[in-house]
């Protein structure tokens, strides 16, 4: 069930588990891209399938997301070296993780 809304995401609820016991790990919030499928480039020369093109989707994400927080690290070096005495609050990016979820007996990979 959709908790949030964003304009190109949508947010579930969710929760890591433990497979052997069922115990909660971590509760989580999920984001599902509204236009992922959009997204998604199948190559036309190989039997690529739609979960290795999603998987590649999320390679992609995660390493723009990756590499925009190194960046804002940086930027936030030189912010606090310049402006010592401003008091600005960071530019932060999360580090993305992609989780495999069971939806009625399908595996479906969401960022989380």
């Amino acid at each position: 069930e959709v908790f949030g809304e964003g304009a190109e995401r949508l947010c579930f609820r969710g929760a890591l588990v433990d497979a052997r016991d069922a115990r909660v790990l971590e509760w989580l919030a999920l984001k599902e891209s509204r236009y992922e499928e959009e997204h998604v480039v199948k190559r036309h020369d190989d039997d690529d399938n739609d979960q290795e093109a999603m998987s590649r989707f999320h390679v992609a994400f995660c390493r723009t997301q990756y590499e925009s927080g190194v960046f804002a690290d940086e930027f936030n070096e030189l912010l606090r070296l310049g402006c010592p005495d401003a008091n600005l609050p960071p530019v932060v990016f999360i580090k993305p993780r992609v989780y495999e979820i069971n939806v009625g007996g399908d595996v479906k990979r969401v960022l989380g």
